[in-house]
């Protein structure tokens, strides 16, 4: 017996690489559809929790619903961040019997004073039952003006001299980065300086790091300022990552159904069952498009992708770098991993189906 050990080529390559037959082939049979891979999911949940002194990590299920994400994180130790009664829906439905300490309320609103985050309640079947759900986070509103800030603190300082004083602050981040770590730490210093242990919570609203970058040092430096953080206040840290939490574990996968060119370039139609997930997550964005057909080819060809059978007041195009592409390749979005589910589309039959790819072993005995 001998160990089959893959190439260093193709070990450090993506996952919808490696994986590259399999998804073309269930491309064939369920294009359009999202495919969320286990593999990835578990590297980069474990990347997360080993993140120096977050006390807590949450999984917003407002990210990505899916069953099998909701039941990777809570076998891994997460906690999810539920925001509104789809997502709780989506939880009763998944995990009826969780318990009421392993998730957490969160307010939509961005930097309202009175929102506050739930730290325990009762899913039920039809959405939350609010009598239990005690006690809170205070939002921390990192949006506003200095002088409205300060009044802001002021009145929360007199929340905290309440009968039911809140367990500490929710710091809502735009992007999540160590830069805008720091500044929204030192905005909320005045307020938590003589808070006794006081909760952190760092909120991902944008699920962005700095540039994009998910990578291992970009978490190191967002795991440092974790570290000062905490040594800061002598208090507790959570951390609710948002989309980058999941967003590498999944790709989109579409058929090309037509091939033309107009005067600016080729023209490369592509199926519909992705217009949900177009506006938030690929205008200004950085979601590589490839072609897993044909991997191995230069892309060379700068083209258009637009949206099979679109209506005229939902029009969809999108330049790409692309190899020579024909009728019948798998084009691949990547990075969609919080982008297909519960993100429905109200044209009949224009969803994406929702595919979990089990884990496989990376070597193969022989």
């Amino acid at each position: 017996m001998s160990l089959k050990v893959p190439p260093a080529y193709i070990q450090n390559a993506p996952w919808w690489n490696k994986r590259r037959q399999d998804l073309i082939e269930r491309a064939n049979a369920h294009s359009p559809c999202f495919i969320y891979n286990e593999e990835q999911l578990n590297e980069s949940l474990f990347n997360w929790l080993n993140l120096a002194r977050a006390d807590r990590l949450f999984h917003s299920v407002a990210a990505n619903p899916h069953p099998d994400i909701l039941r990777k994180c809570l076998e891994l130790g997460l906690y999810l961040a539920l925001e509104g009664d789809a997502d709780r829906q989506a939880v009763a439905a998944a995990q009826p019997d969780l318990p009421a300490d392993r998730f957490l309320h969160t307010p939509s609103a961005l930097d309202s004073l009175n929102a506050s985050f739930r730290c325990a309640g009762t899913v039920a079947s039809l959405g939350v039952t609010e009598e239990t759900a005690s006690p809170a986070l205070l939002r921390w509103p990192t949006r506003l003006s200095e002088d409205k800030r300060q009044a802001v603190a002021r009145q929360l300082l007199e929340r905290r001299s309440s009968t039911t004083p809140p367990l500490g602050i929710a710091l809502g981040l735009p992007d999540l980065n160590a830069a805008a770590l720091r500044d929204a730490w030192e905005s909320a210093r005045p307020l938590l300086a003589d808070w006794p242990q006081p909760v952190v919570l760092i909120d991902a609203q944008g699920g962005l790091l700095a540039n994009g970058d998910n990578s291992e040092s970009g978490l190191e430096a967002l795991g440092e300022t974790i570290e000062a953080l905490c040594d800061d206040t002598g208090g507790t840290v959570w951390l609710a990552p948002g989309r980058l939490l999941v967003s590498d574990a999944g790709v989109w996968l579409g058929r090309v159904r037509r091939v033309s060119r107009d005067k600016e370039g080729p023209l490369i139609e592509i199926e519909s069952g992705f217009q949900p997930f177009i506006p938030p997550s690929l205008y200004g964005s950085d979601h590589e498009v490839v072609n897993l057909s044909r991997l191995e080819d230069p892309s060379k060809t700068s083209v258009t992708l637009i949206e099979m059978d679109a209506e005229p007041t939902r029009p969809f195009a999108l330049a790409a770098h692309l190899p020579e592409t024909q009728v019948g390749d798998v084009l691949a979005f990547t990075q969609a991993g919080a982008s297909g589910y519960g993100l429905k589309d109200d044209r009949p039959g224009a969803n994406a189906t929702e595919l979990f790819l089990k884990a496989r072993a990376v070597c193969t005995l022989i």
